[in-house]
């Protein structure tokens, strides 16, 4: 993915937004501890995400209505915001670490 297809924060530390909406496969920046709330919300051809272990922080409705089949929560993640994964249609799995999670409300996915 080239970096101008997503938004960061002024320090490079916040996964803000995805600037274009037609890519099937998002690898996030090693820089990135935190995904913004909303960051791919509907999102409908996000297929495929490989979130590094630099990030700490899922925000609420982060990947609201994607096309996500299955995703791997790295182990670095202590809190995955309400409803992040609410309205994904496609998505079977969810991988979570070995680790405590807080994990905010769920319900829709």
């Amino acid at each position: 993915m080239e970096k101008n297809s997503i938004e960061l924060s002024n320090d490079g530390k916040t996964l803000e937004c995805v600037l274009d909406q037609t890519l099937h496969y998002i690898t996030i920046p090693n820089s990135v501890t935190k995904i913004n709330n909303e960051a791919f919300w509907s999102y409908t051809s996000l297929e495929s995400i490989d979130i590094p272990n630099s990030v700490i922080e899922i925000g609420d409705w982060a990947f609201y209505g994607t096309s996500l089949g299955r995703i791997v929560i790295p182990k670095s993640v202590r809190l995955i915001g309400n409803f992040a994964f609410s309205s994904c249609t496609s998505l079977k799995s969810i991988n979570l670490p070995n680790s405590e999670i807080v994990i905010g409300g769920i319900s829709d996915i």
